[in-house]
């Protein structure tokens, strides 16, 4: 009777042993891809548009209000250097979203990619909102965007060429 326990015990451990290991293999899959995530220069020329209407937009596509957007500041334009990459100049910026949820900045995340292509994150803080009083488990969202361009004036490289993201240091 023991020994059919037992059994029973190391079969359900090995069954979950198995899961984890689907899970992690799942896991390791999906960072690797998105590792050698590209980004192509899609624009001619620095981006004009107001970011701070292009992020509110996103917001409102998913249901948030333009108060969710706290801060929205440009960090860096600076030149790429390497072979090839004459004229070309990478653009970031960083903002705060608050109150949210990961399900909603996950929401916002893909309205976000499929509005404005050329921008990418690279990097995303979550930082948990009031951690004793909030139930309903929101952050604040801090993220770099970025985008690469060509600067009108520099002769152009071929606009297929693939560029490697860069995070701002």
């Amino acid at each position: 009777m023991l020994s059919a326990w037992n059994a029973r015990a190391a079969s359900m451990a090995a069954s979950q042993a198995v899961e984890r290991v689907a899970t992690l293999a799942h896991n390791l899959q999906e960072l690797d891809s998105l590792r050698g995530q590209k980004q192509t220069a899609l624009l001619n020329s620095p981006p004009t548009e107001s970011m701070s209407a292009a992020v509110r937009a996103s917001l409102k596509a998913i249901g948030l209000p333009d108060t969710t957007l706290r801060v929205l500041t440009g960090s860096s334009d600076e030149a790429l250097s390497g072979p090839g990459l004459e004229g070309y100049r990478r653009l970031s910026l960083t903002l705060q979203l608050t109150p949210i949820t990961t399900k909603q900045l996950g929401q916002f995340l893909g309205a976000w990619r499929a509005a404005e292509p050329a921008w990418l994150v690279t990097r995303i803080e979550l930082i948990h909102s009031a951690p004793e009083t909030d139930t309903n488990s929101t952050y604040d969202a801090h993220l770099t965007l970025a985008t690469t361009f060509v600067r009108p004036s520099a002769e152009r490289p071929s606009t297929d060429q693939v560029l490697p993201i860069v995070s701002p240091r």
